[in-house]
């Protein structure tokens, strides 16, 4: 059981995957069990975990969620002997979360009484919004901060209204206000400064997430639903394709969030039929262009709860409508992107004037970490092997050294001197060797290479009066490679090039 996205780039596409593990499952399928004896399915997740402490993120948050079920069932007194030091801290799991979803309601409260006032519309949405719908989500369902929805005409009145409150957002500028869609993120978080809870505000036609696509923000407000509270609430197929939304949210795949969303999601297809399903997966194609991804959720959401005709007619879905197309993508890792992004950030940011593509190129080669990584790398692999190496020779010295004592063979004093001429021996043997090796290793780098043109030859060409000298070689291929001698010592500076 699996979760990819993938995130394009200007390099090529990030894979993220998200593996459930078997102690997910297994939570995932005690928390949707209708079996009155809990207990015994807890014993087998337990078993796999053993301590909270071993718990994946993911697990972490639903722990409440199972305990606030163990206890309304009266069955968390009788799994004391397996928790252990664990026992006390989960059973006030719940009692934790109460209290900080009600510091987050009452945050709320306070802003929507405010914003009333103003007339500034809003729609509640997500984890807050749960806790007012369901009495035991107070209880069980994590809320790390309040999500509400508001017209992106009414952004700059919203934060005038909150700031009286302490709510300050430092990304709500003069230039955001004039085009939120330019914002690049999903929402404008406010913070105040006690940081126990966070204030994301969503708006429509944002560059991200779910309020990027405007017909359904437009969705979300025409069905939206006012609770006894008087709040409106997105309507519940809203409230679902958002949390199959987030379940792909590629910052929730990679802090590993996703699991609470996953049981949102599965609490309201748990008594759907296929049917209904079919429309939740055209709902997300229409709304969303979405349909790839809540298919797959219908195969794990069969697969959870063991419903093999769901899984099969899902699943061969899958493979008929996406196993055959085929197109050509290029892979790379978030690694590799950051490092060619902020490279390039530090080159741009050193010159005034645009740099041509071989100017571009060659600068980068020169600055990057990552390049200079390896022309040090030699000198630091051979050190580390002569140390390892007299390490061991010492060690075995020693060790010889008691073992002929103890036996009482040969005095210690002979012994040394016998031992230590051997030793200096090894070690005269090893450096010889590794000079030689070094020293054919460069002759033949450079005898390789020498006749390989480069990019600086173009810049030298383009630019006569530029004077380097010696960047005919790629300095990873130069002396400068196994010398430690930095580049920049090689090469005059010149303003074409600094």
């Amino acid at each position: 059981m699996k979760i990819a996205q993938d995130e394009q780039t200007s390099v090529g596409e990030i894979r993220y995957i998200y593996t459930f593990g078997q102690p997910e499952i297994k939570a995932l399928r005690l928390l949707l069990s209708e079996s009155a004896d809990l207990s015994t399915q807890f014993y087998n997740l337990w078993s796999d975990v053993l301590q909270y402490d071993n718990a994946s993120f993911g697990l972490k948050e639903l722990m409440p969620t199972i305990v606030n079920r163990l206890q309304k069932k009266t069955q968390i007194n009788d799994l004391e002997p397996i928790l252990k030091n664990d026992y006390l801290m989960l059973q006030s799991l719940p009692k934790y979360t109460w209290t900080k979803n009600w510091y987050a309601r009452n945050q709320f409260l306070q802003i929507a009484e405010q914003l009333k006032h103003a007339e500034i519309d809003f729609v509640l949405i997500k984890g807050i919004a749960e806790t007012f719908l369901d009495a035991d989500a107070l209880n069980a369902r994590t809320c790390r901060d309040i999500d509400i929805l508001i017209h992106p005409s009414q952004i700059e009145q919203f934060a005038l209204v909150v700031a009286d409150l302490g709510w300050k957002c430092k990304d709500v500028t003069p230039e955001t206000l004039a085009e939120p869609n330019a914002f690049e993120g999903n929402a404008f978080t406010f913070r105040q400064p006690n940081g126990i809870v966070d204030l994301d505000v969503h708006f429509s036609e944002a560059s991200l997430s779910w309020s990027a696509h405007k017909y359904f923000v437009q969705k979300i407000w025409l069905e939206a639903q006012r609770t006894h509270t008087d709040f409106l609430i997105p309507s519940d197929q809203c409230r679902l394709l958002m949390s199959a939304w987030n379940i792909f949210d590629i910052e929730n795949i990679k802090s590993e969030q996703i699991l609470k969303y996953f049981y949102d999601l599965l609490r309201e297809t748990k008594f759907m039929s296929a049917k209904s399903k079919l429309a939740f997966i055209k709902n997300a194609k229409l709304n969303l262009n979405f349909g790839k991804q809540a298919l797959w959720l219908m195969v794990l959401d069969a697969q959870i709860n063991k419903n093999w005709y769901q899984f099969i007619l899902f699943r061969l879905m899958f493979f008929v409508r996406y196993s055959f197309r085929l197109r050509f993508r290029i892979r790379t890792t978030e690694q590799i992107y950051y490092w060619l992004y902020h490279t390039k950030n530090i080159v741009q940011s050193r010159f005034n004037t645009r740099l041509s593509w071989p100017q571009m190129l060659y600068r980068t080669v020169v600055e990057s970490d990552t390049y200079r990584a390896r022309r040090d790398s030699y000198a630091s692999i051979m050190k580390t092997k002569r140390d390892n190496m007299r390490s061991s020779l010492l060690s075995s010295y020693w060790q010889l050294k008691n073992f002929l004592i103890q036996r009482n063979r040969l005095t210690f004093q002979s012994m040394k001197k016998i031992i230590k001429k051997n030793m200096s021996a090894c070690v005269n043997f090893s450096r010889s060797c590794t000079h030689s090796f070094k020293k054919n290793l460069i002759k033949k780098f450079l005898s390789t290479h020498k006749n390989i043109p480069c990019h600086a030859d173009l810049l030298v060409t383009q630019h006569p009066d530029a004077k380097i000298s010696r960047v005919k070689k790629l300095y990873f291929f130069s002396s400068a490679y196994f010398h430690q001698i930095p580049v920049q010592q090689n090469i005059k500076k010149t303003n074409k090039f600094e």
